[in-house]
Protein backbone atom coordinates (compact mmCIF):
# COMPACT_ATOMS: atom_id res chain seq x y z
CA UNK A 1 0.00 0.00 0.00
CA UNK A 2 1.21 3.75 -0.81
CA UNK A 3 1.47 5.84 1.95
CA UNK A 4 2.34 8.35 0.31
CA UNK A 5 -0.90 10.50 0.07
CA UNK A 6 -0.90 9.63 4.11
CA UNK A 7 2.10 11.31 4.51
CA UNK A 8 1.16 14.41 2.04
CA UNK A 9 -1.91 14.82 4.25
CA UNK A 10 -0.38 14.65 7.50
CA UNK A 11 2.31 17.65 6.30
CA UNK A 12 -0.98 19.41 4.94
CA UNK A 13 -2.38 19.73 7.85
CA UNK A 14 0.52 19.97 10.24
CA UNK A 15 1.55 23.16 8.23
CA UNK A 16 -2.25 24.41 8.33
CA UNK A 17 -2.38 24.57 12.69
CA UNK A 18 0.23 27.21 12.51
CA UNK A 19 -1.63 30.26 13.72
CA UNK A 20 -0.32 33.57 12.70
CA UNK A 21 -1.49 37.44 14.72
CA UNK A 22 -4.64 37.93 13.16
CA UNK A 23 -4.94 41.62 11.88
CA UNK A 24 -8.35 43.54 10.70
CA UNK A 25 -8.69 46.42 8.43
CA UNK A 26 -11.81 48.97 9.01
CA UNK A 27 -12.36 51.31 6.44
CA UNK A 28 -14.85 53.99 7.63
CA UNK A 29 -15.62 57.46 6.27
CA UNK A 30 -14.75 60.22 8.12
CA UNK A 31 -16.60 62.72 6.45
CA UNK A 32 -18.75 61.38 4.11
CA UNK A 33 -15.96 61.58 0.95
CA UNK A 34 -12.73 60.35 2.31
CA UNK A 35 -12.19 57.10 3.90
CA UNK A 36 -9.17 56.41 6.81
CA UNK A 37 -7.94 53.46 7.74
CA UNK A 38 -8.12 51.85 11.52
CA UNK A 39 -5.75 48.61 11.98
CA UNK A 40 -7.15 46.51 15.04
CA UNK A 41 -4.99 44.09 15.60
CA UNK A 42 -4.98 40.59 17.94
CA UNK A 43 -4.40 41.85 21.15
CA UNK A 44 -6.94 44.58 21.52
CA UNK A 45 -9.02 44.34 24.46
CA UNK A 46 -12.13 44.91 22.63
CA UNK A 47 -13.75 43.74 19.38
CA UNK A 48 -17.20 45.00 20.38
CA UNK A 49 -19.04 46.98 22.95
CA UNK A 50 -19.95 43.87 24.51
CA UNK A 51 -16.05 43.51 25.22
CA UNK A 52 -16.40 46.44 27.56
CA UNK A 53 -17.72 47.56 31.00
CA UNK A 54 -18.31 50.55 33.06
CA UNK A 55 -16.33 50.66 36.25
CA UNK A 56 -15.49 53.53 39.05
CA UNK A 57 -12.68 55.40 39.25
CA UNK A 58 -12.30 55.45 42.56
CA UNK A 59 -13.90 54.14 45.59
CA UNK A 60 -17.65 55.83 45.06
CA UNK A 61 -20.12 55.07 41.41
CA UNK A 62 -21.77 57.68 39.84
CA UNK A 63 -24.93 57.02 42.34
CA UNK A 64 -22.40 58.08 45.19
CA UNK A 65 -20.64 61.18 43.74
CA UNK A 66 -18.18 59.52 42.47
CA UNK A 67 -16.57 59.00 37.89
CA UNK A 68 -16.38 55.99 35.80
CA UNK A 69 -14.44 54.20 33.64
CA UNK A 70 -14.90 52.12 30.45
CA UNK A 71 -12.84 48.90 30.73
CA UNK A 72 -12.01 45.74 28.88
CA UNK A 73 -14.13 42.54 30.54
CA UNK A 74 -10.99 40.54 29.69
CA UNK A 75 -8.92 41.96 32.01
CA UNK A 76 -8.52 40.71 35.45
CA UNK A 77 -9.92 43.57 38.12
CA UNK A 78 -9.17 43.32 41.57
CA UNK A 79 -12.29 43.60 43.14
CA UNK A 80 -10.69 42.63 46.68
CA UNK A 81 -8.11 45.20 46.81
CA UNK A 82 -10.65 48.10 45.79
CA UNK A 83 -12.46 46.71 48.50
CA UNK A 84 -9.73 46.83 51.27
CA UNK A 85 -8.89 50.43 49.35
CA UNK A 86 -12.78 52.07 49.98
CA UNK A 87 -13.23 50.25 53.22
CA UNK A 88 -12.88 53.46 55.50
CA UNK A 89 -13.76 55.59 52.93
CA UNK A 90 -17.55 56.47 53.01
CA UNK A 91 -19.11 57.97 49.40
CA UNK A 92 -21.85 61.05 49.48
CA UNK A 93 -25.59 60.26 48.78
CA UNK A 94 -26.16 61.84 45.78
CA UNK A 95 -25.84 61.57 42.13
CA UNK A 96 -22.93 62.55 40.40
CA UNK A 97 -22.96 65.62 37.96
CA UNK A 98 -19.25 63.93 36.31
CA UNK A 99 -19.39 63.79 32.98
CA UNK A 100 -18.38 60.31 32.55
CA UNK A 101 -21.46 59.39 34.62
CA UNK A 102 -23.55 60.55 31.32
CA UNK A 103 -21.58 58.38 28.79
CA UNK A 104 -21.75 54.82 28.09
CA UNK A 105 -19.10 52.10 27.02
CA UNK A 106 -17.86 52.12 23.52
CA UNK A 107 -15.52 49.97 21.67
CA UNK A 108 -12.93 52.14 19.59
CA UNK A 109 -10.20 50.87 17.63
CA UNK A 110 -10.03 48.52 19.96
CA UNK A 111 -9.87 49.94 23.19
CA UNK A 112 -12.61 50.49 25.50
CA UNK A 113 -13.70 53.58 26.19
CA UNK A 114 -16.08 56.39 27.06
CA UNK A 115 -18.57 57.41 24.90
Amino acid sequence: MNRWPIYCLLLLLAAACHREATVTVHFDPVDGSIASAKVVDSSAECRDVADCALEPVDCCDCKSGGKQRAVAKSKPHDAAARQAKCKDQMCAMMISNDPSCAQHAACVGGRCVLN
